[in-house]
């Protein structure tokens, strides 16, 4: 229960008129005859005119969307958080992250994503598959795939041939929303990319980015270029333009890439979420469940949540003990 003290606090706050935050108690505000600022450079602002930021501040935090952190973030994410979802086989990690896609586009925002290990294509589909028809997006220029993939075939031609008919009409109906990597094993192009299609969108203070997967990104990548293209995008992205960006990678898969990446370099995330398959819960059922391990600067509530997909919701919450 709150105390009365704490209630007196919280009436006595005064918000800076200009930067929208709280004026610390042992600071005398500065009143400039049309507000109370913290500082003198928002009062000198605020006297030139300039456009206050009290009325903007909803930017710097985002919902994520998906009802399955509803919980976990109660306040959302911050807008410049770059996040790291990682999970093993089996706990539809792809179909997580393209919901946050998903949802955003929903809200009206614009998204970019940027599959490593499938074709623009199969991308499209597996929105689809999912329920979420993004074709209505991509025809607009709300939403843009950077395709990593085609670009790293030995034949393409060959590939772009055999396309049945339904990729055929996906690649020349929207074509225009698919950017292809024709260098896709030089990182600093993807960065290009990703920072030409944010330009392109007007992302910046709203939408959202993703790359999947960092793990098969590292396989034909060499571990420092990784790293460096990691801490390249956290700036380009979430940092400058205020937009999370999330990266997808898969856990227990060291028999498969030759890599530990970016398992060890965990600490240039802002968010860590983790999904796990768990069959000591109840005998005989594997448990699909998510935690949301770190999020910096946002209130988390930080337990495991076992959850389903729902094709009329997306990914929910679940008791696994009530049948």
């Amino acid at each position: 229960m709150q105390s009365a003290f704490s209630r007196a606090q919280e009436m006595e706050q005064v918000r800076c008129t200009y930067c929208g935050y709280v004026i610390p108690n042992t600071v005398p505000p500065i009143d400039t005859g049309t507000g109370q600022c913290c500082s003198r450079g928002c009062a000198s602002a605020l006297e030139a005119g300039e456009q206050p930021f009290s009325s903007q501040l909803a930017f710097k935090r985002r919902p994520i969307g998906v009802k399955l952190f509803s919980r976990a973030l109660p306040a959302g994410i911050p807008s410049y958080a770059t996040i790291l979802a990682i999970g093993e086989q089996g706990t539809r990690l792809e179909g997580l992250l393209l919901e946050i896609i998903w949802r955003a586009l929903e809200r009206g925002e614009p998204a970019v994503i940027a599959p490593v290990d499938n074709p623009a294509t199969a991308m499209i589909d597996a929105f689809l598959a999912h329920g979420w028809n993004v074709l209505p997006y991509l025809d607009r220029e709300q939403f843009r795939i950077i395709d990593m993939y085609t670009g790293r075939l030995k034949d393409r031609q060959m590939y772009e041939r055999r396309n049945d008919e339904w990729s055929k009409f996906l690649l020349s109906s929207f074509g225009d929303a698919i950017v292809q990597s024709r260098e896709p094993s030089d990182l600093h192009t993807l960065v290009n990319h990703l920072d030409q299609s944010c330009e392109r969108l007007g992302i910046t203070q709203a939408g959202v980015v993703l790359i999947d997967d960092l793990t098969e990104l590292a396989s034909w990548s060499p571990d420092i270029q990784a790293i460096n293209f990691l801490k390249e995008i956290r700036g380009v992205v979430s940092k400058a333009r205020d937009v999370p960006l999330f990266a997808g990678a898969s856990r227990g898969s060291e028999d498969i890439y030759p890599t530990n990446y970016p398992r060890t370099h965990e600490y240039l995330f802002d968010g860590i979420i983790e999904l796990e398959l768990n069959d000591s819960l109840i005998d005989g059922e594997r448990i699909k469940r998510a935690s949301v391990r770190k999020m910096d600067d946002v209130p988390v509530h930080a337990g495991w949540y076992p959850y389903e997909f729902n094709p009329n919701v997306g990914f929910v919450p679940i008791d696994p003990f009530i049948q």
